[in-house]
């Protein structure tokens, strides 16, 4: 995306889209790190540190959110919503391990990460 550099006050500023920011988690306020890329010619701005706290926050309620289908199910003795509770939190829990795998690759791109997927029909309860 294109953005114009404009002045405020005696500084150089470039606007950055609401979308991107909200991503990445960055508010006014935030503290983010600027890199030259002088290879390719470029600025690299991100947030200073992940925002690891807000993503494991997010994290733990969806699974806890996810568990109290589950056991609520169990509770009612109703085997297929258990069954469908479970596979609603299996699919939630791929979609989570994509999203960090991407995290990790954002500020670690020289790191190999590398995720065994476990066959859910070879794991005995």
């Amino acid at each position: 995306m294109q953005r114009k550099v404009f002045r405020t006050g005696n500084s150089i500023v470039v606007s950055l889209p609401k979308d991107a920011l909200d991503f990445l988690g960055i508010t006014e306020g935030s503290e983010v790190r600027v890199e030259l890329d002088k290879e390719r010619q470029r600025l690299v701005i991100a947030p200073a540190q992940p925002g690891l706290s807000v993503i494991g926050e997010d994290f733990a309620r969806q699974v806890e959110s996810e568990h109290l289908d589950i056991v609520d199910a169990i509770r009612r003795k109703d085997s297929s919503a258990a069954r469908l509770a479970a596979q609603i939190h299996m699919d939630q829990a791929r979609i989570r391990i994509r999203k960090a795998g991407r995290l990790l690759y954002r500020y670690f791109p020289d790191a190999l990460i590398d995720f065994q997927v476990i066959n859910p029909q070879s794991v005995q309860i």
